[in-house]
């Protein structure tokens, strides 16, 4: 699958940064900030077999009613802005205590787009975001920063050369593109 490359910055309450640093070493970031409903998760697609599958149609539609999605997959993709989970094993991040608040930096891969939905919960709920990605496949970059989101397309080098330094920097995105043009 498409994979993002993701860095992000969270600035907040020390208690509030160490429990998020914490479930992010679980590849449970997401849900630890905005929790799929325990009944959203059921299976998205087709199973095959007639009565099973009418059986999770008709679970599908339960949940729609009650939850306004009818699994995870259209919950994650919607209200966290990627379809699975961030973080975990093998995935970047550390925390520095700075007084009452800590700073978390992380770097990760994200599915299909950045965890954008994500970083709006944190802002509501009192952490400050600055956040960039860079999807070579689909061709797109961006930042989000203090609420909010900019995506640049990147199909040419002249677009990476067009890029804000910030989110150049953070990939090297000119260089990449050179060196696959090579």
């Amino acid at each position: 699958f498409p994979s993002h490359d993701n860095t992000m910055t969270l600035r907040g309450p020390r208690d509030q940064i160490k429990k998020l640093a914490d479930a992010f070493a679980e590849g449970k970031f997401c849900n630890a900030v905005l929790p799929i409903p325990e009944d959203l998760h059921i299976t998205a697609g087709f199973l095959g077999d007639t009565d099973k599958q009418a059986e999770l149609e008709s679970k599908t539609a339960e949940n729609k009613e009650k939850h306004g999605y009818g699994n995870w997959y259209d919950f994650g993709c919607d209200r966290w802005g990627t379809k699975w989970d961030i973080g975990g094993k093998g995935e970047h991040y550390d925390v520095t205590e700075d007084g009452d608040d800590a700073v978390m930096t992380a770097s990760f891969k994200s599915a299909w787009a950045p965890p954008c939905g994500i970083y709006a919960e944190l802002e509501e709920q009192g952490i400050a975001v600055q956040a960039y990605y860079w999807e070579p496949g689909c061709a797109f970059a961006g930042r989000w920063e203090d609420g909010e989101e900019e995506t640049y397309e990147v199909t040419s080098i002249k677009d990476a050369q067009r890029l804000p330094a910030d989110i150049e920097d953070a990939f090297g995105i000119v260089r990449q593109m050179e060196e696959w043009e090579e």
